[in-house]
């Protein structure tokens, strides 16, 4: 599977739609990509939906964590990954990137992350 980023205006925030084989390396150019894009559009609110194959080890998601903090500061998460079979590995990485003061959340389905991102 290539690696793709679709980027979507909204109302109030990016869409972000990304594909592609999971590591710590792609993840890591991800959210480097997707936080350079939303700053030069000037948006602080994003909405990525995930569809990778296959997952990070416990190390590399607290790895992913740690970085987190200083890749989106300043900007607000939310976060659907459409495969349910990584939700543990995801609510651990939330937890060390929120810990390290991320505004970063785990969300299941778009509309609850659209509610979350409009203050709703």
């Amino acid at each position: 599977m290539a690696t793709t980023i679709d980027v979507q205006e909204r109302a109030g925030y990016l869409r972000f739609h990304v594909q592609g084989v999971e590591s710590l390396h792609f993840s890591v150019d991800c959210f480097k990509a997707v936080a350079g894009e939303s700053r030069q559009r000037g948006f602080t609110n994003i909405l990525i939906v995930e569809q990778v194959q296959g997952q990070l080890s416990v190390m590399d998601m607290f790895s992913l964590g740690k970085k987190l903090p200083e890749i989106l500061r300043g900007l607000k998460v939310a976060y659907v990954d459409l495969d349910p079979g990584h939700d543990l590995e995801n609510q651990f990485g939330e937890n060390v990137a929120v810990n390290r003061g991320c505004t970063f959340e785990l969300f299941s389905n778009e509309p609850e992350a659209e509610r979350w991102l409009n203050g709703s």
